[in-house]
């Protein structure tokens, strides 16, 4: 109603029209890069060509190829793009070029989507490991209710998801406030390689962990797009979200219980609440 009065009858129909059109497009791509890994899975363990296309997507966006443009390659980086692809065929390696061209194009028409999620939902998600993914409609409605004022989104936070799957609360926090820092951390490698993948090809700048974050213990970090564009791994002692938590349990609490003698005091003063919790 609000297209109506504003724009004009025909102005809001053009608008309804130009979205119909995106998401069709999106959703075409996104099913032509399903039926690509159900092609692929007839010879080969689906998530085996699940994982292996991640990890060749997260190696083709490495920063070295990016920066010099394929003129120079990283030794590590080949090296694991080179046993990842070990028992593919040349039909099988060129669908996988085919599924990276579908979802950056799907992502181009509905940005801040999580296709590759889904995919996992469908065919891989892990009861034992608690692998429900929240809903994206749900999470769009949380990032929502996070930020105070969304005319002016905070800039140059640090926005943490400790658990956080493919990913999705904080694309959906990015899609209203994308100048932040993100960091994210997965027990699982798949998911936080697929949440790798997923903060570069929407453009979000942070870090991504493979560990327990209750630990503290991460055993591989992802940099993405910071000091350039692209994907690079850094040890996990140099990993600034590693840096931050790390330092929040240098000085623990004794574990064991002392005795300490309880005063009970009666104030007059009233408690704040105009303060309301930070979440970020």
């Amino acid at each position: 109603m609000f297209w109506v009065l504003v724009f004009g009858a025909d102005d809001c129909i053009t608008l309804l029209t130009l979205t119909s059109m995106k998401q069709s497009i999106a959703y075409k791509h996104k099913k032509e890069l399903f039926d690509i890994f159900d092609k692929l899975s007839r010879t080969q363990d689906r998530h085996r060509v699940f994982e292996d296309f991640i990890t060749c997507a997260i190696c083709c966006y490495h920063r070295t190829n990016l920066v010099t443009n394929l003129h120079f390659k990283d030794e590590e980086n080949e090296a694991l793009y080179q046993q990842t692809i070990k028992g593919y065929k040349k039909e099988e390696l060129r669908l996988f070029g085919e599924a990276l061209g579908h979802l950056s194009l799907q992502i181009d028409k509905h940005p801040y989507s999580d296709p590759l999620g889904e995919y996992y939902e469908e065919h891989f998600s892990n009861e034992r490991l608690g692998q429900f993914f929240t809903p994206m409609e749900v999470c769009r409605a949380m990032a929502g209710m996070m930020i105070v004022d969304l005319e002016s989104p905070p800039e140059e936070k640090t926005i943490n998801d400790p658990c956080c799957g493919s990913g999705r609360l904080l694309l959906a926090y990015a899609e209203l406030a994308p100048k932040n820092y993100f960091f994210a951390n997965d027990i699982s490698l798949t998911l936080a390689k697929l949440c790798t993948l997923n903060f570069f090809i929407n453009g979000l700048q942070g870090e991504v962990c493979w560990g327990d974050s209750l630990k503290v213990e991460y055993k591989k970090v992802w940099r993405i797009n910071m000091l350039g564009v692209g994907i690079l791994p850094v040890p996990p002692e140099q990993s600034i979200g590693f840096s931050v938590q790390a330092s929040q349990y240098q000085e623990k609490p004794s574990t064991q219980a002392k005795k300490v003698p309880i005063k009970v005091q009666h104030s007059e003063t009233k408690p704040n609440t105009s303060e309301q919790l930070k979440l970020f």
